[in-house]
């Protein structure tokens, strides 16, 4: 299936089976939870009253997510994330005239 995809689909794809054997398996598994709970991917992030705090959270629970977002990638998603990506370059091509 991955032979049939181009460019971009085909990063993707592989950088996301990367992360699949990774976190493989019993200890992949229990190492991911740890990462993920560090993250604070299933807590909030807004701490009231403190923008740098909340913004800290943040970054690191976006960690959390792209983690969690390889992890799941299919290839239909892999697709979606490439016409995207190939968008943004024709449209800054027209932008400056490259």
């Amino acid at each position: 299936m991955i032979g049939d995809l181009f460019g971009h689909e085909k990063r993707l794809l592989a950088k996301s089976n990367k992360y699949k054997a990774i976190f493989a398996g019993d200890i992949g598994q229990h190492v991911l939870g740890d990462i993920l709970q560090q993250c604070g991917t299933d807590v909030q992030s807004f701490v009231p009253g403190s923008p740098d705090e909340t913004a800290f959270n943040e970054g690191r629970r976006r960690v959390g997510n792209y983690i969690e977002k390889m992890l799941n990638m299919s290839t239909t998603d892999a697709k979606r994330i490439a016409d995207l990506i190939k968008a943004t370059e024709r449209s800054q091509e027209g932008e400056y005239g490259e």
